[in-house]
């Protein structure tokens, strides 16, 4: 039996596994937190790129992802992610009689054309019924008595959602890898992917999320939009879109997906609330981790509306990445790893006294600005051939960088003061810049009957 991509073409060996074979080199859990939070500054630091010339702008700019101090709140979130992926995995073990049997049913509804299927279901159902539906037992996608694992993970703007998950998806292990397992009815082969990464879609449909999905497995896998066509050709309505996922990803042996882009200005659409209703579904049913990367309004704004789903989608917890208030260590410690990347390869000096509260000043916590902002005193300092700034021109330079949020941060002052009432235009521009607390302004107030 061949699983999903049997076209795939062969490398120059396959790997025969004699366990379960999705286990097979996938991360440990880290035992602490605090081995979780060494594991991805590690993986962060690995990425450096260290030039024994003198410092070019490239070199500036390649070393943006070699930055991450990670918190309590980062550990928790990959501690969880590897023990769910490895708890799913246990259950779709395809050495297992009912994880072979879903295996044939996804490689049979992804393969079988459309008319093909719709005329088996006529007969089967005396013409009562057209097209898949979730709904029909004949047709569900459902891993035997499986449960949704889902992370819910906010953060306001520029707090470094995209680096997290990148850095996540290097522990877990990105890209995809052709297994083999040896059977008593010969060999079947098969492929993982452990994390695919997709942006919750521009569109605001059920067709563009799903066929953003198709497109990354694609993409991953090599395919030339083999699973793209086959969904786009195949799967027509919300319902069988629904399966196509389902399928797709069971096919490909996905260990978490990975919804990025979840912003105010991208969950507006009117069937945001069936892509909600499919992601949910989605976990439930095949028990594959799903990690929501969404900003604290967005969340607010969506879920408020759909609490029926918010169970399926946070089972593993809700973690939100917050801006830092004071010039804690943990402030300290993202300046200094951001200066010392950036700033001091071009003057070879160390980190002012002054310069971490200077930086909190500016941009408000948020450690993907002050990534952002000491690249720029960088590039400006390699440009000026200068080795140091005083502190007046320090700020000038960070001021300018931030520049482009000067009026975002102004909101969120006025609507920490509360002198301002939010119109929903001025919603629609910062209200993804707003933590958890600030998006408690946005929540509505439920009317109870007297």
């Amino acid at each position: 039996m061949n699983t999903t991509l049997e076209d795939q073409p062969e490398p120059a060996e396959f790997e025969v596994i004699a366990g379960n074979p999705f286990l097979d080199g996938l991360p440990t859990p880290p035992r602490t937190c605090a081995a979780a939070i060494n594991l991805l500054n590690d993986t962060a630091r690995s990425r450096r790129y260290v030039n024994s010339a003198a410092p070019v702008h490239e070199d500036v700019l390649r070393n943006a992802g070699s930055v991450y101090c990670a918190t309590a709140v980062d550990g928790t979130i990959l501690t969880r992610l590897l023990s769910a992926i490895a708890d799913s995995y246990e259950e779709r073990d395809i050495r297992r009689k009912s994880a072979l049997v879903m295996a044939l049913r996804v490689n049979q509804l992804l393969y079988t054309p459309r008319a093909e299927r719709i005329r088996m279901e006529l007969q089967r159902r005396a013409g009562t019924v057209r097209g898949l539906s979730p709904s029909n037992a004949e047709n569900e996608i459902r891993i035997p008595n499986t449960q949704p694992r889902a992370l819910l993970v906010k953060a306001p703007l520029r707090m470094g959602r995209r680096t997290l998950a990148s850095l996540l998806e290097e522990v877990i292990g990105a890209g995809y890898r052709p297994i083999t397992l040896d059977g008593n009815g010969g060999a079947i082969r098969s492929i993982q992917l452990r994390v695919v990464r997709i942006s919750w879609p521009n569109d605001g449909t059920v067709k563009g999320l799903v066929h953003e999905f198709a497109a990354a497995i694609d993409r991953i896998a090599g395919r030339n939009n083999e699973f793209v066509e086959l969904v786009r050709l195949g799967f027509k309505t919300a319902g069988e879109l629904e399966i196509a996922m389902q399928s797709v990803a069971l096919a490909a042996n996905v260990g978490t997906l990975f919804v990025e882009g979840i912003n105010v200005s991208t969950t507006k659409s009117s069937e945001c609330e069936q892509i909600w209703n499919v992601l949910a579904t989605f976990t439930r049913k095949t028990g594959i981790v799903l990690v929501c990367f969404a900003t604290p309004a967005a969340a607010a704004l969506g879920l408020q509306k759909y609490i029926s789903v918010i169970g399926d989608l946070t089972t593993l917890g809700t973690h939100e990445l917050i801006p830092s208030r004071t010039c804690s260590n943990h402030w300290h410690q993202v300046c200094k790893a951001n200066f010392n990347a950036f700033v001091r390869p071009v003057t070879g000096n160390d980190m002012p006294e002054w310069l971490p509260k200077l930086l909190l000043e500016v941009t408000r916590g948020r450690n993907s600005l002050v990534k952002a902002s000491l690249q720029h005193v960088a590039m400006t300092l390699l440009e000026s051939g200068l080795d140091k700034l005083e502190e007046k021109h320090f700020r000038k330079y960070l001021e300018n960088a931030v520049e482009p949020y000067r009026e975002s941060f102004e909101a969120l002052t006025m609507v920490a003061d509360k002198t301002v009432r939010l119109t929903y235009t001025s919603l629609q521009t910062f209200g993804d810049m707003f933590t958890s607390v600030q998006a408690e302004h946005l929540r509505v107030k439920p009317l109870l009957d007297e």
